[in-house]
């Protein structure tokens, strides 16, 4: 009787390319939320402001978990491989992100072909599940920061969510999609495409207090704009989408919201951006604002890190 090792290659890798072609499914969006299947993962010097303990990842999320194949045995691992480097799209990745009772963001990597520096686009979709409750977090006494709602303001600052996506998408931008981070892990160069997919989700109980899919929409768009705006605010956390990303998306229910009033959303293309990028601030010597002569030396230095990585440019 055949073997998996005694039929030929060719139904072989038939067979090995139902593993290396499917991606993970979707987590269920549905109460009660398992968080045992979550941890944080802190070991990033992030500049979030802490809120990264907000964004949970999958515990099984490593690579081995997206392709089993690669540790039945060597063969099978070499011809699993094999077949990694033949994908048309092995440079694509994508992601799910949950706002779950709008106090934890839950990440999932469901497709990762190939870890590398250069990645073709990320595409990235954000569901909205379930509601915020009323009930005091102990962890703050101040009544500012009772709520547990990551869409409440700070002491001066944006929602706790923008924190937690910037958390998110820095940890990318310098890492890639790993778990844990190795300390002699090499930052990956960027992403040519940024993909946001927003997706419109009501549970039974949310009633109004489920915020909407455009309401989520506008908030992430708006996001991106206050960073690549570049600010004397916003400029030390910005510069990462300038310095690693070719093109950014904002999608809802699949459509890219192009009409007037929602001119924010609509694809950004960073390399006009940039060119015409100029500094908007004032001249102050707090710690945290980004002072016009840093910005620049920064733009000549990051434009050509762009031809360096082979990101879109408009010649200076």
């Amino acid at each position: 009787m055949p073997t998996l090792f005694t039929i030929p290659r060719e139904l072989r890798d038939a067979i090995l390319g139902h593993v290396v072609y499917a991606a993970i499914n979707l987590p269920t969006p549905t109460a009660p939320f398992d968080e045992s299947t979550r941890t944080e993962i802190l070991d990033l010097d992030s500049q979030s402001w802490g809120h990264g303990k907000s964004v949970k990842y999958l515990k099984s999320s490593s690579r081995l978990g997206h392709f089993p194949t690669l540790i039945v045995n060597r063969q099978i691992r070499a011809e699993t491989l094999d077949l990694l480097e033949k994908l048309p799209n092995k440079h694509s990745y994508k992601m799910d992100l949950m706002l779950i009772n709008e106090t934890d963001i839950w990440a999932t990597w469901l497709s990762v072909p190939l870890i590398a520096n250069r990645v073709d686009e990320v595409y990235v979709s954000f569901r909205n599940v379930g509601i915020a409750t009323n009930e005091f977090n102990e962890e703050y006494q101040h009544e500012m920061y009772a709520g547990k709602s990551l869409l409440r303001g700070g002491c001066g600052g944006p929602p706790y969510l923008t924190w937690c996506l910037y958390d998110l998408l820095e940890r990318f931008l310098r890492y890639g999609p790993t778990s844990d981070l190795p300390p002699e892990l090499e930052a990956p160069w960027g992403a040519q495409g940024t993909y946001w997919q927003i997706h419109g989700m009501r549970l039974d109980d949310g009633k109004y207090y489920h915020h909407s899919a455009h309401y989520l929409a506008h908030y992430v768009a708006c996001d991106l704009w206050m960073l690549l705006r570049m600010s004397d605010h916003t400029g030390r956390f910005g510069k990462i989408l300038y310095e690693r990303i070719g093109k950014i998306e904002v999608r809802l229910d699949g459509e890219l919201i192009a009409d007037e009033e929602e001119a924010y959303a609509r694809s950004i293309d960073i390399a006009e951006r940039f060119d015409n990028l100029k500094w908007h601030g004032e001249q102050r010597s707090s710690k945290y604002e980004w002072p016009e002569k840093e910005f620049e030396r920064w733009k000549p230095a990051t434009y050509k890190k762009r031809v360096e990585y082979g990101l879109p440019v408009i010649s200076l």
